[in-house]
């Protein structure tokens, strides 16, 4: 009998969700013209005082929650295929990815005020989602040393890549922050998209097994 999670949608859902969130700063631009994405960070948009929160929160939420479907059902397949180690490591990357939603736009902990100036000094939110990154790091390179790298270099390549180049510009965007220039959101968009491209790689590569 075949399992939920044996199905090329369900598989889909992790590129799906990762687009829709690579996507936000655009959304963000259309809805709100006066955010600027290479300044700005993409928590400004869900800021307690943001008048458009309910659709930015709404629409991330969205993005979200495909990618947690996509990371539960690869869960489920390294139990199924009693991959212990990888399971346990995509499952330490779920839990991180849901505690950095949480705070990103879950809760509404600051205003935009503190938000659109975080290029002059170092914000208390801002440095707590930093941390967070930095621990995000972590489990991603665990997911990635997870796999053969003998049978599947390429998976494992992408994983520990985008783990080194997310420390790189968690880095640069301390930097930039203590040196007061006008370039953190475009920093943090670096930061989300090496967060965000091993799922759409994998994702996509559970779904071209799947049509096999």
């Amino acid at each position: 009998m075949q399992q939920w999670w044996q199905n090329k949608y369900i598989w889909a859902c992790g590129l799906l969700g990762s687009i829709l969130m690579l996507l936000t700063p655009f959304i963000g631009v259309l809805n709100w013209p006066v955010y600027v994405p290479l300044k700005q960070m993409s928590v400004i948009l869900t800021a307690r005082d943001q008048p458009f929160r309910t659709l930015f929160v709404g629409y991330n939420l969205v993005a979200s929650l495909l990618i947690v479907v996509f990371l539960w059902a690869w869960v489920q397949f390294g139990s199924y295929k009693r991959l212990t180690r990888q399971r346990q490591a995509v499952l330490n990357f779920l839990g991180g990815f849901i505690v950095l939603q949480i705070l990103r736009w879950g809760f509404p902990l600051v205003g935009m005020a503190q938000l659109s100036s975080v290029t002059d000094r170092l914000n208390w939110y801002i440095l707590l989602l930093l941390v967070v990154d930095v621990g995000l790091a972590g489990l991603v390179l665990r997911v990635g040393q997870s796999y053969d790298a003998e049978l599947q270099p390429s998976l494992t390549n992408m994983w520990c890549l985008s783990s080194g180049l997310m420390l790189i510009f968690i880095g640069t965007l301390l930097i930039i922050q203590l040196l007061g220039w006008p370039f953190a959101g475009a920093f943090d968009e670096l930061i989300n998209f090496m967060l965000l491209w091993p799922i759409m790689y994998t994702s996509w590569d559970f779904v071209q097994k799947t049509w096999q």
